[in-house]
């Protein structure tokens, strides 16, 4: 049995433009600026606590920069003073993007799908879609992780009172990689 299909010229162009603009990538990043780079830190962990191949691996010895002496928050409320802690074991690894990445991952799927089909696979459409709802809602993801997994604020810190949270929202930005 042999099948014959007519087709319009519209339907054959369609095909055509949507062949083209699918081998065209469309992307997007969220960008830190260099003063946000401990979120690295906090992420992977650091020396003896953390993850192996992305940490030093060896204690590291601390010493104040810009004061005579390292206040921290002790326990009870008070503040511990010293002039230097040698051998600090490191921070453990929060994973505050490696926790946040399943939920990102079923909203961004979930909604390029629906966007994909709502617009006919119209690829300018779908790259103004990533960069204006979907990245900024994977961005808020982030920014909730943060919130629940650094907690809290220091008046005396690299922060400026701002918490880690605060200040990645504030300071990341969304940048259209398309094409690069």
């Amino acid at each position: 049995m042999k099948f014959c299909v007519k087709s319009s010229g519209q339907f054959v162009q369609t095909l055509q433009r949507i062949r083209k603009e699918s081998s065209q990538p469309i992307a997007a990043r969220i960008v830190v600026p260099p003063d946000l780079r401990w979120w690295v830190f906090q992420e992977f962990g650091t020396a003896l606590r953390g993850e192996p191949g992305k940490a030093s691996g060896h204690a590291y010895n601390i010493f104040p920069v810009r004061a005579k002496m390292l206040s921290w928050p002790g326990e009870g409320g008070g503040v511990v003073f010293r002039h230097s802690v040698i051998a600090h074991p490191g921070i453990r690894p929060r994973h505050m993007v490696l926790k946040a990445l399943p939920e990102i991952e079923a909203q961004v799927t979930g909604e390029l799908g629906r966007v994909l089909k709502e617009t006919g696979y119209d690829f300018n459409a779908v790259k103004v879609y990533l960069l204006d709802v979907i990245m900024p809602k994977v961005k808020q993801l982030l920014v909730e992780s943060f919130e629940r997994e650094l907690p809290g604020t220091r008046v005396d810190g690299k922060l400026g009172g701002a918490s880690a949270a605060e200040a990645f929202e504030a300071g990341a930005t969304i940048v259209d990689v398309s094409g690069q």
